[in-house]
């Protein structure tokens, strides 16, 4: 049977209407078909010639109106407006921000099947379920937390051993039993305590002498941070250090700093410092592959035969490089024609002053080669 849906103004068949989801209908065809053969009062064959009858002369004589043509009686009933809280976005609006009214309200006006209804109710509560789970958990655990605390302190309270009891006498009053006092927090060690504790454990001399270990690093030579690494390999009481991200060698002799040194440099001799750690960062080779470039052209300027000169590689035995703030010292060798067209070797030694590396802009202060010599030596060690 054709139902027409009295919200919608839908005709479907079925149980519900599948726009909607409305169920109960309130006009069909076959009922508007009964009523017009009811209202005509003969028969069938009768009912449908004079209904024909009807309808060709109210067409002819133009007098056809909404209430009187037989297309009127099959008319669908004018569409229902829904409401707000009967629409189906309100609804899954709801559902998100709100869900206990959306659930309400799904179901009141069946907006979705019942398989989809089913569906999303139990959703709904296994999420709450979920939840007041979690949180029982939660507090649970808290309680628990706070149980053991109470059981600690009531053992601690009640244990003979740390109670304090009174003998009663004639005279004296009930005393009341002692609060055990809190146990103290230990406190964190110190950056010399922490510096003693490993130097002492990796180099096995006392806390007297990594104390002054640590002052002589930090107080007298000016570094930041120092840390002992290993045993080195050049001595047997040797051990290397990093200072401010150099590498140092500290000896120990008789449980006493024997020396500390850096490369070729001593900067502390076991009686005094020789050079801390400004004189340290004067020393520091910045560029060497520029510092062997000047040198290069300092003797392409002072030799007859510049063109036929050739030069070892900057880490060839024989080629030495110093540097004491702004001034540099390169040693070494290069092979050059001499007047005659035979090679010849010759050992140079060059000392310049940088006055701004990166503008190459440097004076040549003192040149050696071979016996030649021009210029005035300066000490670099």
């Amino acid at each position: 049977m054709t139902y027409i849906c009295e919200y919608c103004g839908l005709e479907y068949e079925g149980k519900e209407c599948p726009h909607c989801g409305a169920s109960h209908p309130i006009t069909s065809t076959a009922n508007n078909e009964a009523t017009d053969r009811d209202t005509s009062g003969s028969n069938n064959s009768e009912s449908q010639t004079t209904n024909n009858y009807t309808t060709n002369i109210y067409t002819t004589n133009n007098y056809t109106s909404d209430n009187y043509s037989a297309a009127s009686y099959n008319t669908p009933a004018p569409k229902y407006k829904k409401r707000v809280t009967e629409r189906r976005w309100f609804i899954i609006f709801l559902l998100i921000i709100f869900f206990p009214a959306g659930l309400v309200l799904m179901w009141k006006n069946k907006v979705f099947k019942f398989l989809t209804r089913t569906i999303i109710t139990l959703f709904y509560a296994f999420a709450i379920y979920s939840m007041a789970k979690s949180s029982n958990s939660y507090k649970t655990t808290d309680t628990t937390a706070l149980g053991n605390d109470n059981t600690v302190e009531v053992a601690a309270t009640n244990n003979p051993a740390t109670t304090p009891v009174s003998t009663p006498t004639a005279t004296s009053a009930p005393t009341s039993t002692s609060t055990p006092s809190p146990t103290p927090t230990k406190k964190p060690l110190s950056k010399k305590e922490k510096f003693i504790k490993k130097v002492t454990a990796k180099a096995g001399v006392s806390k007297k002498t990594a104390g002054n270990l640590y002052d002589l690093f930090y107080k007298k030579m000016g570094f930041k941070k120092v840390d002992i690494i290993q045993k080195s390999d050049t001595g047997k009481s040797t051990f290397d250090f990093s200072a401010d991200d150099y590498s140092l060698k500290v000896a120990f002799k008789n449980d006493s700093i024997s020396s500390i040194k850096w490369q070729f440099y001593i900067l502390y001799d076991g009686k005094e410092i020789k050079i801390d750690k400004k004189g340290v960062l004067d020393r520091v080779l910045v560029d060497r592959v520029k510092y062997y470039m000047y040198a290069e052209d300092i003797i392409e300027d002072n030799i007859k035969t510049p063109s036929t000169v050739k030069y070892p590689g900057l880490d060839s035995t024989g080629v030495g490089m110093q540097r004491k703030g702004k001034i540099v010292g390169v040693q070494g060798y290069f092979d050059a024609q001499n007047t005659y067209g035979a090679f010849v070797r010759s050992k140079y030694t060059i000392e310049f002053s940088v006055t701004n590396l990166d503008a190459n802009i440097y004076k040549a202060v003192y040149i050696k080669i071979d016996d030649e010599i021009k210029g005035k030596w300066i000490e670099l060690d």
